[in-house]
């Protein structure tokens, strides 16, 4: 239940010494396992160890989501590309050169521009398609 609220290192204590509870308690999250009676001299090193490692996952998942929005952001860098490619008539390179232009110019991420290319692409689109049908209705 607690870490359906919040991720927290936690350091399990209990009077039993089974390897199944032991295994179970680091399934759910755990990052100790002591037997009572707890001594101190055997807690504070458990509580430094677990918050070295609990602090290690935090900066590991920020790395993992800072690395998945950096796919994210490359992914849409391209298809803007692909967009001015096709709707300039633009080289790659060139396509690439223009954003990042704008991009500096704007102060705006890449990803972000990219973005914004892709949602008027979309508009344009939309809008193009619907001009096509009225045209056909219209004959």
């Amino acid at each position: 239940r607690i870490l359906q609220e919040r991720r927290l290192p936690m350091i399990f204590i209990s009077a039993y010494s089974e390897a199944d509870l032991a295994r179970e308690a680091s399934e759910i999250g755990g990052f100790s396992y002591l037997l009572k009676p707890v001594d101190r001299r055997d807690l504070l090193p458990a509580i430094e160890v677990a918050m070295s490692r609990f602090n290690e996952i935090k900066a590991l998942n920020k790395e993992i989501r800072d690395l998945q929005e950096a796919i994210r952001a490359r992914k849409q860098i391209e298809q803007a590309k692909g967009i001015l490619m096709k709707r300039l008539g633009l080289s790659e390179p060139e396509a690439m050169r223009r954003i990042q232009q704008r991009s500096r110019r704007e102060r705006k991420p890449l990803g972000e521009l990219a973005a914004e290319v892709i949602a008027a692409d979309t508009f344009f689109t939309d809008w193009e398609e619907e001009e096509r049908r009225d045209s056909r209705k219209a004959r």
